[in-house]
């Protein structure tokens, strides 16, 4: 700090003008404050300002004015040339200025009790809300077999040290992330959290801590299921508990949790079906024009399911496909209905045909571009414990269960 003439301070200790008297300070600065171009004073001043702004030279000047603070006068300097309104000021006792991040201790001290105060009144917000919104929570004996699976991966992927869960962070199976931080979840996945989440399923653990300005901001970030607001976590009791479980406590219960013959039977059914849809929708859209109705599908799936193991019905697909669209081209037509009728016929007269001779059959592998889906290939993997799906059929359930 530099103090010339008890007038002026100069904050750059480098300023040509330190060195000058009074009355050339004050000249230089009228100069600066007139119609004069930068180049002008340049000009004028050359070679000075060659590495350095005109601006950084002018030193503050002694006010009437005095701190808010400490009641001592204040610096102020003029405006840049290219911001009238913008009016420094300086007090050299407390060091406060008119910064919006001043650094004076007053001023800290001031922000810091503002953020307390803020805190405390986000925190008292944000416990009405969450006990008039989170007070109840569901018996996990009143979920579909489904929605336990779909816990049991979730806990999997996204459970912290068996606290809770955090949806932002990289899980142990998806490596890209979005640029905001959310994951790049598969859609299926990220389409049932927020199903569990809007089924309160799924909520904030309690104690948060605040990463917006307002309760208002994080509110508005819950309605609209925003993952990185906060942790999250089951909001489900086991049998015989009074309040929620833990995740740890969850973790174990559906891992210990032994699927009945039925549970199973649906299980298969949600992978069988998934797989086989899509591979008739694919073969549709390539050969008959995406016209196979899923209701044409479900006329004869449970059929296939309960005799045909997946690679037998991809043949019984796939030929049958190939039959509509032959038929197709030979006969000129393309209505769907009779696309429709003439596919679901030949898949009847497969399964009528084949059903008895099964072993004869050849198996089909499925396309590179159909996979099961992520939950799929954890019912398979870690449920039903099935290493061959492609080959497997429901015929099996007796000796696996």
């Amino acid at each position: 700090m530099c103090v010339k003439y008890d007038t002026f301070y100069f904050k750059d200790a480098k300023s040509f003008l330190i060195d000058q008297s009074e009355e050339e300070i004050l000249k230089f600065i009228e100069l600066y404050k007139s119609e004069a171009s930068a180049w002008d004073i340049s000009s004028q001043y050359y070679p000075i300002f060659i590495n350095s702004s005109i601006y950084s030279h002018i030193p503050y000047q002694c006010t009437t004015s005095k701190c808010e603070y400490c009641n001592a006068y204040i610096f102020k300097k003029i405006p840049r040339k290219n911001n009238r309104k913008m009016e420094l000021f300086y007090c050299i006792n407390c060091n406060h200025t008119n910064d919006k991040n001043c650094k004076c201790s007053r001023c800290v001290e001031k922000r810091n009790q503002d953020v307390l105060l803020n805190k405390l009144a986000f925190i008292e917000k944000w416990n009405k809300y969450y006990e008039q919104n989170y007070s109840g929570s569901y018996d996990i004996n009143s979920l579909s077999v489904l929605d336990l699976v779909y816990l049991q991966l979730i806990i999997r992927l996204y459970a912290v040290n068996d606290e809770y869960l955090s949806f932002y962070k990289k899980s142990k199976l998806e490596k890209n992330v979005y640029p905001s931080g959310n994951l790049n979840i598969e859609g299926d996945l990220k389409e049932k959290i927020l199903a569990f989440i809007a089924r309160k399923i799924i909520i904030p653990v309690k104690n948060i801590k605040p990463n917006t300005e307002t309760f208002e901001d994080f509110k508005k970030g819950l309605e609209t299921m925003n993952f990185e607001l906060t942790d999250w976590n089951l909001n489900i009791r086991i049998p015989d508990a009074n309040e929620i479980s833990s995740l740890k406590n969850l973790s174990f219960y559906l891992n210990q949790k032994k699927y009945t013959s039925l549970e199973c039977d649906f299980l298969w059914k949600e992978v069988y079906d998934y797989l086989i849809k899509s591979y008739i929708k694919s073969l549709s859209e390539m050969y008959l024009d995406d016209k196979i109705f899923d209701f044409t599908i479900d006329l004869f799936i449970d059929d296939l399911r309960d005799d045909f193991s997946i690679s037998k019905t991809l043949n019984i697909c796939y030929y049958s496909i190939n039959s509509t669209h032959f038929n197709m081209n030979k006969y000129k037509y393309s209505d769907p209905k009779k696309i429709n009728t003439h596919f679901r016929n030949r898949v009847v007269e497969a399964i009528e045909k084949n059903k008895n001779q099964i072993h004869l059959m050849k198996d089909f592998n499925l396309p590179s571009i159909l996979k099961p889906l992520l939950i799929h290939q954890f019912i398979l993997g870690e449920v039903l414990k099935i290493k061959e799906e492609i080959t497997y059929s429901k015929l099996n359930f007796k000796d696996s269960f």
